[in-house]
């Protein structure tokens, strides 16, 4: 195999996992869970309230067209 496919394979490999762990984590942020016990990752956190909660929803809707 050359090594261009090698860096390609390996480069669509790693984006991907990236991509899934964002994801995963990007979800635990915006869970109302206090405890989170995924696979390997266990976490007990508070929950957001209030203005945090509203600033993490502004932050992660797309902006509007004017």
């Amino acid at each position: 195999m050359e090594a261009a496919a090698i860096i390609a394979i390996l480069s669509v490999s790693f984006s991907g996992a990236v991509a899934l762990i964002h994801s995963i984590f990007t979800n635990m942020s915006l869970s109302r869970c206090t405890t989170i016990d995924c696979c390997c990752f266990k976490c007990k956190r508070d929950v957001l309230h209030g203005a945090d909660l509203r600033q993490m929803a502004e932050a992660s809707a797309p902006p509007a067209d004017d």
